[in-house]
């Protein structure tokens, strides 16, 4: 084996090493130490980190959609962040892979139907940009706010007037970068508004 083929050996498993730690940890955080918004916070967060890691493997090129992350060994648990969620967890099988294979757009959207996040990284490099947003939670009856993840990796819970101004500084970046915009009143059309506590 020539040196190159063990390098991309290493850093392989590298990636499903960090990926599989990324999952542990988010799981294992006993429920006495999250607040009400910390296990969104927190899969956004790994998701957000598994987005970084992929992008260090593909040239800076940020995951097209979070199926090639479930690919690559994300667990499906992360995609559902909701603290109210009735989405149904995606069970990833032999069939689903193979679905993956040969036909990406269809895999793509039965991942979307098990997924409680809005991934905004299509087309765009991994960056360490506090400002840019990488992912955010679907609003779907969330009463004060949402978490949304951002280009260094942190998360942040904002009341919907601050994600609507955080959407539309995403939209004047996505603008300029030629990137399709975010329709920000149909996102936030299910949102439950009410005064933070």
């Amino acid at each position: 084996m020539s040196r190159r083929s063990w390098i991309k050996v290493i850093l392989g498993s590298g990636l499903l090493i960090f990926i599989l730690l990324v999952v542990i940890s988010v799981i294992n955080v006993p429920s006495d130490f999250r607040g009400p918004n910390d296990t969104g916070a927190s899969r956004l967060r790994g998701i957000a980190n598994a987005c970084w890691i992929w992008a260090e493997k593909n040239d800076g090129q940020m995951p097209d959609h979070v199926g090639r992350l479930l690919l690559a060994g994300l667990s499906p648990k992360l995609l559902v962040t909701r603290r109210t969620s009735v989405t149904q967890l995606l069970v990833m099988t032999r069939e689903l892979e193979k679905l993956a294979a040969t036909d990406f757009d269809a895999f793509a959207k039965i991942v979307d139907e098990h997924c409680d996040i809005i991934y905004l990284g299509k087309g765009t490099k991994n960056s360490s940009d506090a400002t840019v947003l990488v992912a955010f939670e679907k609003p779907n009856h969330m009463p004060y706010g949402i978490n949304m993840a951002f280009g260094d990796v942190h998360v942040d819970y904002v009341s919907y007037k601050q994600a609507r101004q955080i959407l539309e500084e995403a939209n004047a970046y996505r603008e300029k970068h030629s990137l399709s915009a975010i329709d920000i009143d149909a996102v936030l059309k299910n949102a439950s508004v009410k005064q933070t506590p």
